[in-house]
Order: C-alpha cells, then sequence, then structure tokens
C-alpha cells in the first residue's frame, strides 16, 4: 500500500511539474506574441510584417525539408566522419573552406580517429553508469536537455537535406551532446584512473581544436592578411563611393566593417530595410559590386568587378 501511495504521490508531483512547465511555455510565448507588434523586423522603420517575405514560417521550413530513407546511412556516415571532424576540429582542413579568408588549416593527422575511439569508451561507460543509477533522470535533467538539444540537431542534419551535403553552419548545435556526456561520465565515473582518461581524453580534443584558432590568431595579428571584403573596401573609398549594391555575402560585410561609412544594399536575402531605402535613395551614385564581368570593365581586384547599377 505504500509503494502504491508513494508511486502515486510522484505521479502527481510529475504531472504538477509538467503542468508548471506548459504554464510557462504558454507565459513565455504571450509575452512574445506582445512584443511581436511592437519589434523592427528589418531594422529601424520597419513594423512586424516583414514584406516580401513569406507570411507563414512553419510552412517555409517545411518546404525546406527532404525526407529518403534512402539517405540516412549515407548521412550518418558523413555526419561522423566529415561534419564532425569538421565540428571538433580534428579534421586536417583548410579554413578557407568554411568560408574563412585565409591560408591556414586545422587538424591533426589521425587525431579524429584516436579521439573518437575515446569518445566512444567515455560514452559507453556513461550509459552503463546511467543504468546502475536509479536518480539519474533528476540528477542529469539538464545534461539530458543538452543531449536532446544536441541529438536532435545532428538527427535533423542527418534526415532532413535527403543526403545532401550541407553546410557545417547548419548544425553546430550537436556540440551539446558531447558536453551532455561528458558531464554525465565525469559526474559518476567512481574510478579515479578512468576520470584522469576521460579528462585527458577531453583535454587533448580541445588541444588538438586550439592548434586551428592559435594558427588563425597568428596570422591575422602577425601578418594581417588583406582579405577581399578588405581590398573591396579599399577600392570603394579610392574611387569615393558611399552606396553600392551586391550580394548577401558582400554587402553586409562591407556595411559592417566599415560601421555604415559605407552602404551596400542586397541583391538576395534582405536584412535590414534601411540600407535598402538609403542605396534606392542614392542609386545614381551607386555601383554594383558583382563577382562576374560587366562587359569590357576591368576588375578592381581579381574576380570583382565594380558594374553600373541596372
Amino acid at each position: 500500500a505504500m509503494a502504491l501511495l508513494n508511486g502515486a504521490w510522484r505521479r502527481r508531483e510529475s504531472w504538477r511539474a509538467f503542468g508548471r512547465g506548459l504554464a510557462v511555455a504558454g507565459g513565455t510565448w504571450m509575452v512574445i506574441y506582445l512584443l511581436r507588434q511592437f519589434s523592427t523586423a528589418l531594422g529601424p522603420g520597419t513594423g512586424p510584417v516583414i514584406p516580401g517575405q513569406p507570411a507563414n514560417a512553419v510552412i517555409e521550413v517545411l518546404n525546406r525539408l527532404c525526407f529518403d530513407p534512402g539517405t540516412i546511412g549515407a548521412g550518418i556516415q558523413r555526419l561522423v566522419t566529415g561534419h564532425w571532424a569538421e565540428l571538433f576540429g580534428t579534421s586536417v582542413l583548410r579554413l578557407s573552406r568554411v568560408g574563412l579568408e585565409t591560408t591556414v588549416f586545422q587538424g591533426v593527422a589521425w587525431s579524429g580517429t584516436l579521439l573518437g575511439i575515446g569518445a566512444l569508451l567515455i560514452t559507453a561507460r556513461a550509459l552503463m553508469l546511467i543504468w546502475f543509477n536509479a536518480e539519474w533522470w533528476r540528477r542529469f535533467a539538464f545534461a539530458i536537455y543538452l543531449a536532446a538539444v544536441g541529438g536532435i540537431s545532428a538527427a535533423m542534419y542527418v534526415v532532413a537535406r535527403c543526403g545532401a551535403d550541407s553546410p557545417l553552419r547548419y548544425d553546430t548545435l550537436s556540440i551539446f551532446l558531447a558536453i551532455a556526456i561528458a558531464a554525465v561520465f565525469l559526474a559518476l565515473e567512481p574510478k579515479r584512473a578512468l576520470r584522469l582518461a576521460g579528462v585527458a581524453t577531453i583535454v587533448a580534443w580541445a588541444g588538438v581544436s586550439s592548434l586551428g584558432h592559435a594558427r588563425l590568431w597568428a596570422e591575422y595579428v602577425l601578418h594581417r592578411p588583406p582579405t577581399a571584403k578588405n581590398l573591396i573596401i579599399h577600392e570603394l573609398d579610392a574611387r569615393g563611393i558611399r552606396y553600392a549594391v551586391a550580394d548577401y555575402w558582400i554587402a553586409y560585410h562591407v556595411t559592417f566593417l566599415t560601421n555604415e561609412r559605407i552602404i551596400v544594399a542586397t541583391e538576395e536575402v534582405n536584412r535590414i530595410q534601411e540600407y535598402q531605402d538609403v542605396v534606392a535613395a542614392h542609386r545614381a551614385e551607386a555601383v554594383r559590386i558583382s563577382r562576374r564581368p560587366c562587359g569590357d570593365i576591368p576588375p578592381v581586384i581579381p574576380g570583382v568587378y565594380f558594374c553600373p547599377v541596372q
């Protein structure tokens, strides 16, 4: 009878906690909904309704999903051997491949394989320790949350893109899965030697990952390489140009790096309507920054042209 009463009490407490969670979620949603009416979606002077943008974000997300069961196996292999190796900084990879303007590389040969074996052993040991810990759900609620976020992020990277080689930025949250596993392992492992081995694995990974950051830092601080965006800014300044249009990746970089001294409107995804309006008002003074030739106009730097605005 006591066991039944105890079980009923726990279920009652669980339902109360569930109800409190729903109340917090609902209250948060209501606050955001009310504040949204006063938001400036595309910067100063704009309202909550984004002109030219889809009205239903959920439908837009669904339109960008692609599911094909036949690609899941290859997707998992690419996630583990490719994506995670890049994300955790172990694969030997030129950083220019992920959009950085640099000549340095990250990673150390074979570090991914060796550290991957260590990660698998830590994961297996953490699962074993959880299996024999009756209070794991309460004790590691936050770690479980991190694991869920990381696991969902990794799973969507695999199953929702039909095997496409998605950009690295589409899944950076799966690193939370590794953090959660490490936290559970270090909190539960009773054997000092195994804890030290786990810490050594984590420190080794951090060291390998830090090498890429150190190389990049050294190149930019000590050698100051001329990046394409800075060269474009130099050429704009030399010609006295203060307004331009360009693709998404050039427009916002140049505007940000010049602290809005030069305003560049985007030809693609619009994030700040004010830039579009300012450039439209000075259209006669603007140029188009193009990656493709326009007539006989020579490039200002290799692969970049200043063309007339159509």
